[in-house]
């Protein structure tokens, strides 16, 4: 047989407070401060404590007296005459800041005019000659044989290495050489010996009409512009070629007075120790 339920718990009938006895309240006149007090008896868990609790007086609630707020003390600001008799506040520091003149801007002379002084209207060839005289790539053949020199003779090399087979440089076929370089800028294939294949999909008849592939990697491998070493200048393997061609464009070009300046990228995936990574 089921259990039945327990009578239930009358409810604890509420204290209503009127507006007039919390008005009252609050203009007591009292110093100190009460908290909210919730008087009410322990519960026990027991039928006989839930039969005497349900007599029990309800719950009390005491608000906080009023408290009375003191005046607010007004200051007197001090009036315009005492403000001349006595003078703006002294700051911290008496020192004074001057403006002095460290030096006039250099004043640059235009009395050259923009000029160019190398050829006008002329094949691209023409210009190239311009810049890199017989002189110069000379110097260059000369450098290029001496670094094939020191590894003909170097302990690594062996008998059936393409440097046993080399045959100095020439002014003719270094200029060729350079031309067939800068061809393959135009038609871009996957590796360089595909430039000699024989194959009708890939095959570039004015490479090998020019030179066997064998000869222009050889030179390749060996292409040297000086001879010196250097541990501290990264660029020591081309810095002939830089101040040679800073030189030469001192000498045949002079701006003009307005300059636009700007630096070009280049796309470029080969091994340099400064290269640097652009990601957008």
């Amino acid at each position: 047989m089921e259990n039945e339920a327990g009578p239930s718990r009358p409810k604890r009938p509420r204290q209503l407070v009127l507006d007039t006895e919390i008005e009252d309240l609050l203009l007591e006149e009292d110093d100190t401060d009460d908290d909210f007090i919730y008087n009410d008896e322990e519960e026990s868990s027991s039928d006989d404590d839930d039969d005497d609790n349900d007599h029990s007086q309800p719950p009390t609630l005491q608000l906080p007296t009023h408290r009375r707020v003191s005046p607010v003390c007004e200051i007197e600001s001090p009036s315009h005459q005492d403000f001349e008799e006595t003078g703006p506040p002294s700051s911290s520091s008496d020192s004074v800041s001057t403006w002095t003149l460290a030096g006039e801007m250099k004043n640059l002379e235009f009395s050259e005019r923009n000029v160019f002084l190398g050829p006008h209207n002329g094949d691209p060839v023409d210009y190239f000659n311009f810049f890199f005289d017989d002189a110069v790539l000379q110097f260059n053949c000369q450098k290029t044989n001496e670094q094939a020199a020191k590894l003909l003779l170097s302990e690594n090399t062996k008998e059936q290495s393409r440097i046993t087979r080399w045959k100095d440089l020439t002014l003719e076929e270094l200029k060729i050489f350079l031309g067939l370089l800068f061809h393959m800028g135009t038609i871009q294939l996957n590796r360089i010996q595909d430039y000699w294949k024989k194959d009708r999909l890939f095959s570039v008849p004015i490479f090998s009409e020019q030179m066997s592939r064998n000869r222009f990697l050889i030179i390749m491998r060996c292409l040297h512009f000086t001879s010196e070493t250097s541990s501290e200048d990264p660029l020591y393997k081309i810095r002939f070629v830089i101040e040679y061609f800073n030189k030469k464009m001192a000498d045949c070009y002079y701006p003009g007075r307005q300059l636009s300046l700007d630096e070009s990228m280049v796309l470029w995936r080969g091994r340099l120790l400064f290269r640097q990574y652009i990601k957008n």
